[in-house]
This record gives C-alpha cells, structure tokens and sequence, in this order.
C-alpha cells in the first residue's frame, strides 16, 4: 500500500516563531513536521503553540459517489411509484419513468455530494490558546489523521 503524505501545515508558535511543513505525526502533546526545503524534522509541543493552519482533505469523489447512488436508488424508487397508467401527460412506462428519474435525482445528489465533499477540503484553522483541561486529546485526534503516520505513542519519548 502506497504511504500518504501528511497534511501541509502551519504552526504559529507563541514566541511567533512560524514553521511550515508536511505533518508526520502526532502523539505525546507534540506534533512532528518535516520541513520541506531542508528535509529537517521538527518537534513542536502544542502548549508552546498559538495556532495551527492546516488544508483538510478534500472528499470530492466520495461525496459525488455517495450523491450519486443515493439519488439514483431513490429517483428510482420514486420512478416506479408511477403506476405506468394513462393520466393524460405522462407518455413513459413505467421502467422509464424509473430510469429517468433515477438518472436526473442521481444527478442532483452527485452535484450536491460534490460540493459537501469539496467544503471538507477547506483550509482549517485551530486556535490553541487557551487550551481546555482534555483539549490537547482532542487536537491530537484531530490532527493525527491528516498526519502521515497518524498517532504515534512514541513522538514525544525520548
């Protein structure tokens, strides 16, 4: 399997120290950076931290698949509820009338999918100052899967 790169992130550090970099792990109450252009490691404990800025990843594809399956079973669902009999402006059976409308109902969950899939890809921002009693579980959590490596216990050990 293939290794993913870890999120592009932003850490503003209380003394305004700024480091930029690929986000490898997290764990321990610190967070590990790989700058870039030296390909230098950097630890970062988060109670030394003001802010992180990090891009999320966009769920494009897998929300216009979602929309599209979702609307497409009920456009179909819908389609067949037309019993195919004579009302005077309906001229489909009712298989088309099914098809049909599982194609134009599908259509409209996939755009709708997309675009709730591509919000999830916005630009995040996580303000650190002041922390709440547990909060640093939270942020961990939250920042391990958009590391490369995830949550790792031993980040922090020495």
């Amino acid at each position: 399997m293939a290794e993913k790169p870890g999120a592009t992130i932003v850490a503003q550090a209380a003394d305004g120290r700024i480091v930029e970099g690929e986000l490898l792990s997290v764990g321990n109450g610190e967070i590990e950076i790989l700058v870039k252009p030296d390909a230098v490691k950097v630890r970062l404990r988060l109670d030394e931290l003001e802010a992180l800025r990090y891009e999320g990843k966009s769920r494009i594809l897998p929300g216009l698949g979602i929309g599209l399956l979702a609307g497409g079973i009920l456009g179909g669902m819908l389609g067949l509820l037309d019993d195919g009999g004579d009302s005077g402006w309906i001229i489909f059976s009712q298989g088309e009338t099914a098809a049909m409308s599982a194609v134009l109902v599908g259509g409209a969950g996939g755009l709708i999918g997309g675009v709730v899939g591509a919000l999830r890809g916005r630009e995040r921002l996580i303000r650190l100052r002041p922390v709440p009693p547990g909060g640093t579980l939270k942020i961990e959590a939250r920042l391990a899967k958009h590391a490369r490596f995830g949550y790792r216990r031993d980040v922090g050990a020495e």
